[in-house]
């Protein structure tokens, strides 16, 4: 499995550091056989303690995170699509619904209008059949 540090051995990261420290000396003086055989008892020594085991446990559990933050994005740039949708077409329901509006309140208005008319007419006619009545 792909380590998310590249290439690079644990083994003799720790090997290095391990010698470099206890023997104040540069990792480079030993002979290339004295680093092959001090990794290689490193890389056994991971593999006896399991932290190899684990090391790959949690490349799994990364990877399985990465997968579902790559979905995780394609569904927040979907939503994000969907969002831009949506506005469009509340702002084209907006520019319809007003010119219907401006017409409804139009029609109120002129409804008030002729309400008044009528019932203008409606008292002029009660007065009239007021004043008409024939002498008893």
């Amino acid at each position: 499995m792909e380590r998310p540090w590249g290439d690079v051995d644990v083994a003799e990261l720790i090997e290095r550091a391990r010698y470099e420290a206890s023997m104040s000396r540069p990792w480079s003086d030993l002979r290339p056989e004295e680093r092959q055989t001090r990794v290689a008892t490193g890389r056994h020594a991971l593999a006896a303690s399991g932290l190899l085991d684990w090391l790959d446990s949690a490349d799994e559990r990364m990877a399985v995170v990465e997968r579902r933050a790559a979905a995780a994005e394609r569904q927040r740039a979907e939503l994000e699509r969907q969002l831009g949708e949506c506005a469009q077409y509340a702002r084209a329901l907006h520019a319809s619904v007003e010119p219907l509006r401006q017409e409804a309140l139009s029609a109120t208005a002129l409804l008030a209008a002729e309400t008044q008319r009528a019932d203008d007419a409606e008292r002029v006619i009660r007065s009239l059949h007021r004043t008409e009545r024939p002498p008893d």
